[in-house]
């Protein structure tokens, strides 16, 4: 097993940590299948392709893909925003 096998398990720890830090603190009460969706993408498709791409490279590229994962989970302030949108556009 390489180092970089475990860096990882490492990121994945660091995603579950924050994912459930930021469901706690009440940022992240959106739950249906668009976070579904984006986790299972972010797992199933993303990490492999990044560990066939290998090395730091490959590490650094899942890093940067569960930072913007987490950014891209749907918040309840998110779909309140997008509800005004549509309200003011009618």
């Amino acid at each position: 097993m390489s180092l970089f096998a475990s860096y990882y398990g490492f990121i994945n720890i660091a995603y579950m940590l924050l994912f459930m830090h930021r469901y706690r603190e009440g940022q992240i009460v959106v739950t249906d299948y668009r976070a579904t969706t984006n986790i299972l993408l972010l797992f199933l498709l993303v990490q492999p392709l990044c560990r066939v791409i290998g090395g730091f490279v490959g590490v650094a590229l899942f890093a940067g893909s569960c930072m913007s994962s987490i950014i891209l989970i749907p918040t309840a302030s998110g779909d309140r925003r997008e509800s005004e949108r549509h309200a003011k556009a009618d």
